[in-house]
C-alpha cells in the first residue's frame, strides 16, 4: 500500500481523536507540526527530483551580477537565480538524507535515480548521490518473497548495470576506499531487481562486463 497526501486529513483527524481520548489536546497543535514537517510521500519526491537537476544551476555571475543604485539592490534576475541555486543545494540535501529515513517514499522513483547514475552529462557528485540514495532504498526496504523490493520498483537489469558502470566510472579518481565504499553500494542496489528470473544476476554480470571492457 502506498500512502498519499490524500490520506493525511484522516490520519491527523484520527490523531486528534486519541489525543482528547487522553487528555492531550494541549499538545495538538505540536503534534501536527512535527508530523507534517517529518512526513514524506511517494508523490512529493518528483518535486525533490526535478530541482535536483544540474543543469539548472545557474552560473556564480548571474548570482553575484551588480545591482542597480549603486548595487545596494539585486536585481529580481539576481535574486531569482539565488533562489534556484538555495533550492537546487536544499534539493541535494533531501537526496543525501532522506532515501535513509523515506525509503518507501523514494522506492517508486528508482527509475528516475538509475537516471541521474548516468545521463547526457552527469557530474560525479550526482552519480554518487544517486548511487547512495539507490542503495538506501535497497538497504531499508523489505524484501518480498523472491528477495526483491517489496514494492515494484519497474526497473530494466541493462539499464541499472549501465547507469552502475557509469556512476563507477565517474568516481574513478575517487582514492581507494572511497571507490570500494562505491562498489559495495552498487553490488547492494541488485537487491532492487527481482530474482525470480535471473535479473539480478544478469545485471550483475552486464555489470562486471563493462566494468571489465572500461578498464
Amino acid at each position: 500500500h502506498e500512502e498519499s497526501t490524500e490520506e493525511l486529513g484522516p490520519l491527523i483527524a484520527e490523531l486528534d481523536r486519541l489525543l482528547r481520548t487522553h487528555r492531550l489536546t494541549d499538545l495538538g497543535s505540536t503534534f501536527r507540526r512535527a508530523l507534517l514537517a517529518t512526513w514524506l510521500l511517494p508523490e512529493q519526491v518528483p518535486c525533490i527530483l526535478e530541482r535536483w537537476r544540474s543543469e539548472e544551476r545557474p552560473s556564480a555571475g548571474a548570482v553575484a551580477s551588480p545591482a542597480r543604485a549603486g548595487g545596494r539592490r539585486r536585481t529580481s534576475g539576481a535574486k531569482a537565480a539565488g533562489n534556484v541555486i538555495e533550492q537546487v543545494a536544499h534539493a541535494h540535501l533531501a537526496v543525501e538524507h532522506l532515501p535513509k529515513y523515506f525509503p518507501g517514499a523514494f522506492a517508486p522513483h528508482a527509475a528516475a535515480l538509475v537516471r541521474r547514475l548516468s545521463g547526457s552529462a552527469p557530474s560525479s557528485q550526482d552519480s554518487r548521490l544517486a548511487l547512495r540514495a539507490l542503495a538506501a532504498v535497497a538497504k531499508r526496504l523489505p524484501p518480498s518473497a523472491d528477495g526483491a523490493a517489496a514494492l515494484p520498483l519497474g526497473l530494466e537489469a541493462d539499464a541499472l548495470a549501465e547507469g552502475l558502470t557509469e556512476a563507477l566510472r565517474s568516481v574513478s579518481v575517487e582514492a581507494p576506499t572511497t571507490r570500494a565504499s562505491l562498489a559495495r553500494k552498487a553490488a547492494r542496489c541488485m537487491d532492487l531487481l527481482p530474482d525470480d528470473l535471473g535479473a539480478r544476476s544478469s545485471a550483475a554480470d552486464r555489470l562486471l562486463q563493462r566494468g571489465g571492457a572500461g578498464g
